[in-house]
C-alpha cells in the first residue's frame, strides 16, 4: 500500500469534522442535483474539468484511480474474447493439472530413489572406511598365525589312534592298507581288509580314504595340508593339532545266522539237524566244524565263527580302585619279613566292604619261610567280599609258581610282588576264572601314583623329530 493510500485510509478511519451539512446550500452543494438531469461532472473529459490538474503526487486516489481505470479497460477491451479464451483454460485446466501433478509425483519418486541409492552407498562406503581396515587387519594377522603353524605341522609325524591306543607313524610312505596289517596282530578285528575303512582327521578337517591299498599317509596327509579347509580350521583349533588316521571297522550284524548253519551242544544232533554247517563246542574246550555229506562227515576245528560275537579274556572292574597308600603299607610289611634272617615270605588278603564301600586289609593266621606260606582262611563277616590275595616272593623275581596254579584255584584277583629290594618292586597280577589264568595290568586294580609334576617343566625340553637319533651337529 502506498503512503498516500494509507494516509487516506487514516483519515477515513478517524473522526472528520464536515460541519455543519444543514448550512451547505444547494449552490454550494456539487451534489445537489445529483439526481436530476444536471451532471455535475459533465464537462469532467473538457476543457473546464477543474480536476484535470490534479496530478500532484499527494493525490491519495492517484494509483487507485489508475489501477482500477486500467483494469476496467482490459476488462472491457477483451469482452467475451476473454471470456472465451478463460473457458478454454478452464476446460484445459484439470488436465494439465493432473499431467503436473504426474510429472511432479514421478520426479519426486525418482529422486528419493536416487536419494535412497546415494544413501545407501554411502552407508556402505562408511562402513567399509570404517570396519573393514579393522577387520582385515585381524585377518591377516590370523593368517600369518595360522601359516606359522602350519608351517610347525608339515614335520610332525601323523598318529595312529584305535581302540585306545595311539602310536607315531614315522614311514609316511606306508599305505593305510600296509598300517592294517600291521595292526591286526594286535587287533584281529582288522584282519579282514573288506570290513575297514580309514580317515584322517587333521585340526578338525576330516577326509575319508578312498583307495587305502594305494594311497600312502604322505599323500593324504599333503592332501589335506594345501586345501583352503585346513589353513581356516587352523584359525579355529585351539589345542590338539594332531593328524590322527584312524580305522573303522564296518558293523556286522551278530547273532544272525544262516538257515543251512547251526550250532550244537551234541554231535548227534547235529547230525540229525539237516544243516550243511554246525557247531561243536568240545569238552577241550575248542569249538569244532562239522559237514555231513555224502562222502563222509567232516570235522576240523573252528577258527573264526563270524556269527558269533568276540570275546576276549580279561577282567572288567566292578568296584573302585584300590588306593596306593594301602599297597604302599603291603610292600613295608612284605619288605620287613624279606629284611628277617630267613627271607621270609608272607600272604595278604583284600576284601571289600560292601557296607562301608571301602577296601579292608585282613592278615591271615600263616607261618612263613624262604620259599613257603602255610595259611588257612579264616571265617569272615558276610558283608565281606574276598577280592585278591597277595603274597610276596623277598627278593626274587615276581612270578606265578607251579605252587600257585595249584592254590590258586577261586575265581579271584592274584598277584604276586617280588625284587622287595628295589625301591619299585616288581608286581605281576592276574585273574583266576575257575583255575583258568590270565594275566592283567596291576593298574587295572591299584590307583598309579605317578600323574602330577610342574608342568614348567616341560619348558626345557624338546623332542627329537626322528624319533630321538642323536646328531651332534644339533646339540645343546
Amino acid at each position: 500500500m502506498s503512503e498516500e493510500n494509507k494516509n487516506m485510509e487514516e483519515l477515513l478511519q478517524g473522526g472528520i469534522d464536515l460541519g455543519d451539512m444543514e448550512a451547505v446550500g444547494a449552490a454550494d452543494d456539487p451534489f445537489a442535483n445529483i439526481g436530476a438531469n444536471e451532471d455535475p461532472f459533465a464537462g469532467v473529459n473538457g476543457t473546464e474539468d477543474t480536476f484535470v490538474d490534479i496530478k500532484d503526487d499527494n493525490n491519495p486516489f492517484a494509483d487507485v484511480v489508475t489501477e482500477e481505470a486500467t483494469e476496467t479497460e482490459e476488462v472491457t477491451e477483451t469482452g467475451a474474447s476473454d471470456e472465451a479464451s478463460a473457458e478454454q483454460e478452464t476446460a484445459k485446466e484439470p488436465e494439465t493439472t493432473r499431467i503436473e501433478e504426474t510429472e511432479h509425483k514421478e520426479k519426486a519418486v525418482d529422486n528419493n530413489a536416487n536419494v535412497q541409492d546415494e544413501q545407501k552407498i554411502s552407508d556402505e562406503s562408511g562402513e567399509q572406511s570404517s570396519s573393514n581396515p579393522f577387520e582385515a587387519e585381524i585377518d591377516r594377522v590370523e593368517t600369518k598365525a595360522a601359516e606359522e603353524t602350519k608351517t610347525g605341522l608339515l614335520n610332525k609325524p601323523p598318529v595312529f589312534k584305535y581302540a585306545g591306543a595311539t602310536e607315531d607313524i614315522t614311514d609316511l610312505s606306508q599305505t593305510f592298507e600296509a598300517i592294517r596289517k600291521a595292526k591286526a596282530e594286535d587287533f584281529p578285528e582288522l584282519e579282514d581288509g573288506k570290513r575297514v575303512s580309514w580317515k584322517m582327521d587333521y585340526c578338525g578337517v576330516v577326509k575319508n580314504v578312498a583307495q587305502p591299498t594305494k594311497t600312502t599317509i604322505a599323500e593324504q596327509k599333503k592332501l589335506i595340508e594345501e586345501s583352503k579347509d585346513f589353513l581356516n580350521a587352523i584359525k579355529r583349533k585351539k589345542g590338539d593339532f594332531t593328524c590322527k588316521v584312524i580305522p573303522t571297522v564296518t558293523a556286522q550284524k551278530k547273532g544272525q545266522m544262516p538257515v543251512y548253519k547251526g550250532i550244537f551242544s551234541n554231535e548227534e544232533t547235529a547230525l540229525n539237524s539237516g544243516k550243511a554247517i554246525a557247531y561243536i563246542p568240545s569238552e577241550d574246550g575248542n569249538v569244532y566244524e562239522i559237514r555231513n555229506t555224502p562222502v563222509g562227515i567232516f570235522r576240523a576245528k573252528a577258527k573264526k565263527i563270524r556269527e558269533l560275537t568276540k570275546v576276549r579274556a580279561g577282567f572288567t572292574p566292578a568296584l573302585p580302585l584300590i588306593p596306593f597308600d594301602m599297597l604302599s603299607e603291603i610292600i613295608a610289611f612284605f619288605r620287613y619279613f624279606a629284611d628277617r634272617k630267613n627271607v621270609c615270605e608272607a600272604l595278604v588278603n583284600i576284601y571289600w566292604d560292601a557296607e562301608n564301600e571301602s577296601y579292608v586289609v585282613k592278615i591271615p593266621k600263616q607261618k612263613v619261610g624262604a620259599a613257603a606260606i602255610d595259611t588257612v582262611l579264616p571265617d569272615v563277616e558276610d558283608d565281606l567280599i574276598h577280592v585278591m590275595d597277595i603274597h610276596s616272593h623277598n627278593y626274587m623275581k615276581a612270578y606265578f609258581s607251579e605252587t600257585d596254579d595249584r592254590d590258586e584255584k577261586a575265581t579271584r584277583i592274584y598277584a604276586v610282588i617280588g625284587r622287595l629290594d628295589k625301591i619299585l618292586p616288581d608286581i605281576k597280577m592276574r585273574i583266576s576264572v575257575g583255575g583258568k589264568f590270565e594275566e592283567i595290568n596291576p593298574m587295572d586294580m591299584f590307583e598309579y601314583p605317578f600323574d602330577d609334576f610342574p608342568f614348567e617343566w616341560l619348558d626345557n625340553v624338546t623332542e627329537y623329530n626322528d624319533g630321538g637319533v642323536l646328531d651332534e651337529d644339533k646339540q645343546i
